[in-house]
């Protein structure tokens, strides 16, 4: 599935934060969908941009030499004009689309578009207006045909004087025997505006994160988390490690304290759900395991003793010491995890970690099948 986002889309959204852009993206990423911009707009959008930040230190100018008349002791103070970095839209795309295509558009024939301007082929109009829409179509026709691309490809614009036809949310005649007679592959589609978009296509609570990107900034949050989860709930925890390594023989009921260190970390992680909570607020339920942890438990020496042999034939088991009739035994583990947390978009802050539920995933065992029917 390809995306093409026209001039407008992006005006006033230069550095891509909008809500809807950030849904788009988020969609693209998640389903290895992807973006194509014309060389051309990337040109119009930094243009734009140009000119408005020229237009904004006018009005700073013009407020400060009004203020001044006002209260001459007040100085506005802005940054320099040649010191703010210049706006480079492809940086900006390419940190945000994992796939992103930009099509050129010099090879394009002036003799070709000479005679669609006299005809008034669209995106041309009166007075020989459509200029760079149709260096813009045409050379996105000519990318479609020529690198076989097939499946949905739609084309979104707010321009629709240009390219929509007498059929509300349908190519305009001219550009339909274009699509016609190139003999594409692909199924282009016209779409009047992002909203109208992500309403058809996109599931604001299934993207609400760009997942990918999202599992690399919650590890270490959910690394911290879990551990200080293993570290708090002790009886818990030794219920568990009883069950599994011990038999339930009950060896570890006594045992304290526990303390839990990361040898290796987040490992196998799936989004369970995610759901908008408005505001900035993600809702995010998961399954992750922690490769390997390393367990330390006290227990009576006496204890120990009693249970010697079955404590340390456990493939779990490293090694136990004993000092001053406490016996600690290390032991590493590969803990699983169904928890859940909020994250905010904006402060990228995650809190109120919840574990639901938690075991120890055994050798040969996959963390999917520890806990059954929690994913789709």
């Amino acid at each position: 599935m390809y995306v093409f986002l026209d001039t407008n889309i992006f005006h006033n959204n230069w550095f891509l934060r909008s809500a809807p852009l950030r849904l788009l993206f988020h969609y693209l990423n998640n389903e290895s969908g992807a973006l194509i911009v014309s060389r051309l707009v990337i040109q119009e959008v930094e243009n734009l941009h140009r000119r408005a930040l020229e237009e904004a230190y006018r009005d700073i100018r013009s407020i400060s030499s009004t203020l001044s008349q006002l209260a001459p002791a007040v100085v506005v103070e802005a940054t320099s004009h040649e010191s703010v970095n210049s706006y480079d839209l492809k940086s900006v795309l390419v940190d945000r689309a994992e796939c992103l295509e930009i099509v050129e558009y010099e090879g394009i024939s002036q003799t070709l578009i000479a005679e669609r301007a006299m005809l008034k082929i669209r995106p041309f109009r009166e007075n020989e207006k459509g200029f760079r829409d149709t260096l813009i179509w045409i050379s996105l026709l000519d990318y479609l045909k020529e690198n076989r691309i097939a499946g949905d490809v739609f084309f979104i614009t707010g321009n629709t004087s240009d390219f929509m036809g007498a059929n509300k949310g349908c190519f305009h005649d001219d550009l339909l025997q274009d699509i016609t007679s190139k003999q594409l592959l692909c199924n282009l589609q016209l779409v009047t505006s992002l909203q109208e978009f992500l309403r058809g296509h996109v599931d604001s609570h299934e993207h609400a994160l760009d997942r990918n990107k999202a599992e690399n900034e919650f590890s270490r949050y959910l690394e911290e988390n879990a551990v200080q989860f293993l570290q708090h709930v002790e009886s818990r925890l030794a219920s568990v490690l009883s069950e599994r390594l011990f038999s339930n023989v009950g060896i570890l009921a006594n045992s304290s304290p526990i303390t839990a260190e990361i040898v290796e970390g987040l490992e196998d992680f799936y989004f369970v759900k995610t759901e908008d909570l408005g505001n900035n607020e993600v809702y995010v339920s998961c399954l992750f395991e922690l490769r390997i942890v390393e367990l330390k438990i006290d227990m009576s020496a006496r204890e120990f003793e009693n249970h010697r042999d079955l404590i340390l034939s456990s493939d779990s088991v490293y090694d136990a010491d004993q000092s001053h009739g406490i016996a600690t035994v290390i032991m590493y583990v590969r803990p699983g995890f169904l928890a859940s947390f909020t994250y905010n978009q904006v402060t990228e802050e995650c809190n109120g970690f919840s574990v639901e539920k938690f075991s120890l995933v055994e050798k040969g065992r996959r963390l999917k099948n520890l806990f059954p029917n929690t994913l789709k």
